[in-house]
């Protein structure tokens, strides 16, 4: 106990906590000005706007860093 006490008067725990909510906040605003944007160039009748959009379609992304196959 005297460990986990001794992390609450050396590092500043709840101001990290806060950090961390805040930073997951203005990456969920940001994510979602994302989508809406590649949205309506999706939709867009402009086939230059569809074709940039659907790059991720034709050259995705990978999600995980697996160095063995992935199930």
């Amino acid at each position: 106990m005297d460990g986990f006490l001794a992390l609450f008067s050396q590092y500043n725990i709840p101001g990290a906590f806060l950090v961390n909510i805040e930073l997951t906040l203005w990456s969920a605003l940001f994510s979602t000005i994302l989508g809406v944007v590649l949205v309506m160039m999706r939709i867009s009748p402009i086939a230059s706007l569809r074709t940039v959009s659907g790059a991720r379609t034709v050259f995705p992304v990978p999600t995980t860093n697996c160095q063995s196959p992935c199930h």
